[in-house]
């Protein structure tokens, strides 16, 4: 039998014709193609759209155009976005249209993904499940979405911070208003898991802002709303959504339970992260506490039923009217721009509205679920390493290849898009941002450091932004206080006060957070310099009687002799050196091991983020042992290095208590 090879860019379109019908050649003919490619250039998979109205866009995707489409996107994604295993789904019109696995199980599994076999953590994505289970129980008349969510807790309840209450509607758009945490969440030993009440209950995280007001991402959010499902319902919240969403559609290879059941267990992909140096490692396996809010495995097929019930509106898990309220646009950071549906994010591409959500698992899986209401299309991938950019690229070529603007259209949205609108009269936005995802309390704040966007202007209305994903990102203004994305026209809006100074910006790619401006305190740069000065300070003076010792059996020469007060500063300087290493030291070492929670509710780590309380108390006797070496024989050298241990260590104090660790007690 002769090899056969798929040829991209021969399936059906609806322009007014067909291409040539779609066919598989035999090996024998491919120098033939090569040399017409090589002529008249490659085509590429281009969509197959038909119309696009205003409401509506037509298409037609074969088996064979997602076939081609998937096979060509991982044959390049291998080497651009390096990963171990990955499956993908595509829906469309009412149908699973292909679904295929590619790569392996593991770096040590040679065994291949198969998209309707193999189980992978689906993050986040398992969210939407969890949303639709609310949303049956206010189908039914069981919950209400604009309710106190204290109405439906018994045993605990939210803190009443503001006059508004918290409701099922502000969890479903991530505007609650509530802190980050992730300490204890997680664990590597499931006999270790508190229950979803018990942790939900200890875990209160603190209330930043009355609810409603803008959104930021909360995991704490969606667990809750899972465990009032569970309360509603009167059963578990795996046997809920197991009786009522997963069995209804055939799911039968997906679970949120922990451990998975041995036959599913089986086929679970484990986890792998992309390290720094581009190598690919292991994960360990851990288990969540919050698992509504996204530790639950799934196969790409299972996914495809579950998209395919929400493009069909709902049935058989929701009646019609539901699903298109889920599906409804429900708050917004700007009108401008995309935000919150129930649930699901809004996204713009290629001009469609999307309802999308990503999902990374701390277990080292990552994945992306699009829905294409108006074309009734979804597509879904899930992978076994966490590399963001494959979702990204993914997502990216798949609405260039089968929702592609029309030329025209695209040639005059470019032109506007690229048409610098002018900014005088308001203040720069350039400057340092972070995402408002992430603990504001607690010692887990220091977190954020990592989370830095940096935004420069470039001239004409121009901006470059460079977001916390390491992404450099050139904006051009399209009008006052909105940015266009050059390269794909996401759209950047900027929030400012009565007096004109940035309060917020707003991301269209990225609707479940904000960027708030940053103090100088609260800038990396800052904090890594001040801290690098001061340990070199401290570190310098700790080394002294080792390189003292050292230089005197070298040259000879006897050891100074000291007076009493100058041996106390010495002594005093020493001390303190080495009290500011130890606790950085210490401090490196306890978020390195920060994922074991034991470790933090140890007493060393109470010990060691609370000596810089000694270092104040020293710093104050640095001070004044300062004033006397000034007085006394001691070299100008030592005099000035004596006088800037204080601030060094000052310096240092204050790191611990800018990020929360300083009365740390576990």
């Amino acid at each position: 039998m002769n090899a056969q090879i798929c040829i991209p860019g021969t399936h059906e379109t609806g322009r007014g014709g067909r291409r040539a019908p779609k066919r598989l050649l035999p090996a024998a003919s491919v120098g033939v193609l090569l040399a017409s490619l090589w002529t008249f250039g490659a085509p590429a998979v281009a969509g197959a759209v038909e119309t696009r109205g205003t409401d509506q866009v037509v298409v037609r995707i074969t088996e064979y155009d997602a076939r081609c489409f998937a096979d060509g996107f991982f044959d390049r994604a291998r080497e651009e976005y390096p990963h171990v295993g990955a499956a993908i789904a595509i829906v469309h019109e009412g149908a699973l249209v292909y679904a295929g696995g590619y790569g392996r199980y593991g770096i040590d599994d040679d065994r291949v993904v198969d998209a309707s076999r193999t189980l992978f953590g689906a993050g986040s994505i398992g969210k939407l499940v969890t949303w639709t289970a609310v949303m049956q129980h206010v189908e039914r008349g069981v919950l209400d979405l604009d309710t106190d969510v204290n109405e439906y807790l018994t045993t605990f309840s939210i803190p009443a911070t503001f006059d508004e209450p918290i409701t099922l509607r502000h969890l479903m758009t991530h505007t609650p208003g509530f802190d980050d945490t992730a300490i204890g969440s997680v664990t590597r030993d499931v006999a270790s898991l508190t229950g979803l009440e018990t942790y939900l209950a200890t875990h209160l995280p603190t209330r930043l802002r009355p609810p409603g007001r803008v959104t930021q991402y909360s995991n704490y959010g969606a667990a809750l709303a899972g465990f009032i499902v569970a309360q509603a319902s009167g059963i578990d919240f795996n046997a809920y959504v197991e009786n009522e969403i997963l069995t209804p559609l055939g799911m039968e290879r997906s679970s949120f339970r922990q451990p998975l059941p041995a036959e599913l267990a089986a086929e679970a992909t484990p986890g792998h992260v992309l390290t720094p140096t581009g190598r690919i490692t292991a994960v360990p396996h851990v288990f969540g506490e919050i698992y509504p809010a996204g530790t639950g495995y799934f196969t790409t097929t299972d996914l495809a039923r579950f998209m395919i019930a929400h493009l069909d509106s709902g049935p058989p898990i929701l009646r019609v009217e539901t699903a298109q309220t889920m599906h409804a646009r429900a708050f917004g950071n700007d009108p401008r721009l995309p935000g919150m549906a129930l649930g699901f994010i809004e996204g713009e591409a290629n001009g469609l509205r999307t309802l999308w959500h990503t999902g990374t698992s701390p277990a080292g899986s990552h994945g992306i679920l699009v829905l294409v209401p108006s074309t009734r299309t979804g597509i879904v991938m899930l992978a076994n390493t966490v590399n963001t950019g494959l979702s990204r690229a993914l997502v990216g070529d798949f609405f260039d290849a089968f929702f592609p603007r029309p030329a025209a259209e695209a040639a005059g949205a470019g032109e506007a898009a690229n048409a610098p609108v002018s900014a005088a009269g308001l203040p720069s936005i350039a400057g340092s941002y972070r995402q408002n995802w992430h603990a504001h309390h607690g010692i887990e704040k220091i977190d954020a450091l990592n989370l830095e966007s940096r935004l420069a202007e470039t001239g004409d209305g121009a901006i470059r932004a460079r977001f916390e994903d390491g992404v450099s990102r050139e904006y051009v203004a399209v009008a006052p206080d909105l940015y266009r994305e050059v390269d794909n026209g996401t759209l950047l809006a900027v929030e400012r006060d009565a007096d004109g100074r940035v309060v917020r910006l707003y991301r269209g790619d990225r609707p479940i957070v904000a960027y708030e401006p940053l103090a100088l305190r609260e800038i990396a740069v800052f904090n890594i310099v001040l801290m690098n000065l001061s340990l070199t300070l401290l570190g310098a003076f700790a080394a002294r009687p080792i390189v003292g010792a050292i230089a005197r059996r070298i040259t000879g020469h006897q050891r100074p002799v000291w007076t009493g007060r100058e041996r106390i500063a010495r002594s005093l300087g020493i001390a303190t050196g080495w009290l500011g290493i130890a606790f950085f030291a210490g401090y490196a070492g306890i978020l390195v091991l920060a994922g074991t929670t034991s470790v933090l509710r140890s007493p060393l780590a109470v010990i060691v983020f609370n000596l810089p309380g000694l270092l104040i108390l020293l710093a104050v006797a640095l001070a004044v042992a300062a004033v006397s070496a000034w007085k006394g024989r001691a070299s100008l050298a030592s005099r000035i290095h004596l006088s800037l241990l204080s601030p060094a260590a000052l310096a240092l104090a204050w790191f611990a208590w800018q990020w929360n660790v300083l009365g740390y007690m576990g």
